[in-house]
């Protein structure tokens, strides 16, 4: 997986916004190998997030600084039957799908959301 930073990821999204007009786009953000990931185009790790919990907090205040006015929270449910929990954000027609299955990301969505 090739490593973006945060604001090539916010680039990213600046971009999508520009050219999607007719439709929604998702993109993922999940855990793998204790990074958070990106699946947009390919996966991609984000590099540069802190290495502990705080993470979570770090990328969601980023996402929400860059788009200030521009998002908001769609959807705050359980992803499945097993009480995992989801946090969808509309910016614009783009979706982010903050999808974590630690239980550190999990424990971040429920007590934040």
């Amino acid at each position: 997986m090739k490593e973006i930073t945060i604001d090539q990821f916010i680039c990213c999204i600046e971009g999508w916004l520009e050219i999607i007009i007719d439709s929604k786009s998702n993109i993922r953000l999940y855990e793998s190998e204790q990074s958070i990931c990106v699946k947009m185009e390919g996966d991609y790790i984000i590099g540069g997030l802190p290495k502990d919990e705080s993470k979570y907090s770090y990328l969601y205040e980023k996402v929400k600084e860059s788009f200030e006015g521009k998002y908001e929270i769609d959807t705050v449910s359980q992803h499945d039957t097993s009480g995992r929990y989801g946090l969808l954000m509309a910016i614009g027609r783009i979706i982010l799908d903050f999808d974590y299955d630690s239980e550190e990301g999990q424990n971040w969505l429920y007590e934040n959301f």
